[in-house]
């Protein structure tokens, strides 16, 4: 039940950190988180230094849905949570890709014994059909002599 209320818990922090930031201005955009606005310069890292290390510009479009524009990496700064968030799904999203690639093999080998297995059945079937056909007339044989 307490991780139900985590998402609930952010979007009123998130709400909370916005209705502060809606207060007074930011001295510069380096001072607020540019996605839950949270002012702890303490936390606070630069876009700049963060693509350097961590994440990508594609990863954060990908999973905050906001484009950054290159001229902008030096201005803008990023907590540590909203950073590490964006790398766990990341991560997740990585595990996932590599994940449907083994997927798709352990299906593909499976598929592949259940087509032998089935052709292994057929002509098992037509070898106990060929033998039956050939007791029948080995035994009509023994009637007619």
């Amino acid at each position: 039940m307490a991780s139900d209320d985590a998402p609930l818990q952010d979007s009123v922090s998130c709400n909370t950190e916005q209705k502060e930031a809606e207060q007074e201005a930011p001295q510069s955009l380096l001072h607020i988180c540019r996605f839950c606005l949270s002012r702890d310069e303490e936390d606070l890292i630069p876009l700049e230094n963060v693509l350097l290390l961590t994440l990508t510009i594609e990863d954060i479009l990908l999973f905050t849905g906001i484009q950054i524009e290159e001229e902008d990496y030096g201005e803008i700064a990023l907590c540590v949570k909203c950073t590490n968030k964006i790398q766990i799904c990341s991560y997740f999203r990585h595990c996932c890709l590599t994940n449907d690639t083994t997927f798709r093999e352990l299906c593909a080998d499976l598929i592949a014994k259940v087509k032998a297995a089935r052709i292994e059945a057929k002509e098992a079937a037509a070898a106990a059909e060929q033998a039956l056909r050939e007791a029948e007339e080995a035994a009509l044989e023994v009637e007619a002599a």
